[in-house]
């Protein structure tokens, strides 16, 4: 009896031992979970917020030990050293790089304009009753006289003959590219960008600071050649109705300088005037074919100056005015507020 009654504490004390080993585990795979469950959830937030926004921390290990003490006691070193230099990374200080530095700006750039927005513009469309009618007159006006050169009578002037249609000459071209523009801004006015898409949009507006700037170089080169020589276009001596010159060198300028003022979507940036410079490009290459081809330029004029070194101040001479007309319509744009200060970094 005293043996059995002797070995009886000795049995509930090794009882207890592994009870104690077993709690002590479960505290250790408690904590575990929990500091697997809290970097998951840290990582998760981080990822959800822009870079260099800054994002959510972890509690140090020392303050999450003091809120739970009964788990402190429970890990070991080798753990609490992993969570210190987990803590360590997590709290290490993060450089801004450009790409966050342009983020901000776009964020900043969304709110101003969503902020500034008068309320007389659409909140579908964001164009205004004004912009759609001037558009839509403008369209008519543009694609009316454009057409025109497709129908019998416009066949006796020269451009209807000759090689390359009446496509041959700057005027045309542009003028072209101007009808375009009209269609496009009525289409991107009532449909809005949720229809046409974001695409579509910056498109038009890139196409809208395109026909600015080279209805202005057409004007004030056509009008410049006027003075300075006789018979400076091909058929220059025919009549052609009153209102045809008067819309390919004028009425599309005026209607241009309309359209800065009252648009909202036109771009002026870097990607614009490259475009612009792009097409003037095209248009010399195009030039020059036509005069491989059929020995004289689509612009008398030019045959009248020396080989060399006058087609190339022709060019050099526009090239100069589309760059002085478009920084022109771009401080203009900032001036009645049209164009926001960030919107080429966007």
């Amino acid at each position: 009896m005293r043996g059995k009654r002797a070995a009886r504490p000795q049995h509930l004390e090794s009882l207890g031992t592994r009870e104690r080993g077993r709690v002590g585990a479960t505290r250790v795979e408690a904590t575990t979970r929990m500091a697997t469950l809290l970097r998951t959830r840290t990582a998760a937030c981080r990822a959800t917020l822009p870079r260099g926004l800054g994002a959510a921390r972890p509690l140090p290990a020392a303050r999450l030990q003091a809120r739970r003490p009964h788990a402190a006691r429970g890990l070991s070193t080798g753990a609490l050293a992993r969570n210190a230099r987990t803590v360590a990374v997590d709290h290490a200080p993060r450089r801004r790089t450009p790409e966050s530095v342009s983020e901000v700006k776009r964020v900043a750039h969304v709110r101003s304009v969503s902020e500034t927005t008068p309320p007389s513009v659409s909140a579908s469309s964001g164009a205004s009753a004004w912009q759609k009618v001037f558009h839509v007159v403008a369209f008519a006006q543009t694609f009316s006289v454009w057409f025109w050169h497709f129908t019998p009578a416009a066949s006796y002037l020269p451009g209807a003959s000759l090689f390359g249609y009446f496509f041959r000459y700057l005027t045309f071209c542009t003028y072209t590219l101007q009808a375009l523009y009209y269609g496009c801004a009525v289409v991107s006015d009532f449909a809005g960008e949720r229809l046409v898409g974001r695409r579509f949009t910056k498109a038009t507006g890139m196409l809208a600071g395109l026909v600015f700037t080279m209805s202005n170089v057409v004007t004030i080169m056509y009008y410049g050649v006027m003075q300075q020589f006789s018979a400076p276009i091909e058929g220059s001596n025919l009549d052609r109705p009153p209102y045809l010159n008067l819309s390919v060198h004028a009425i599309n300028c005026l209607t241009s300088w309309i359209d800065i003022v009252t648009t909202n979507n036109m771009n002026l940036c870097g990607q614009t005037i490259r475009l612009t410079w792009a097409y003037g490009l095209i248009y010399t290459a195009w030039m020059q074919f036509i005069k491989n081809h059929t020995g004289l330029y689509p612009y008398p004029f030019i045959d009248k100056l020396p080989p060399v070194v006058g087609p190339l101040f022709i060019i050099f001479t526009a090239f100069v005015v589309l760059q002085a007309i478009f920084m022109l319509a771009r401080k203009i744009r900032e001036k009645i507020g049209k164009a926001d200060v960030g919107e080429c970094d966007v």
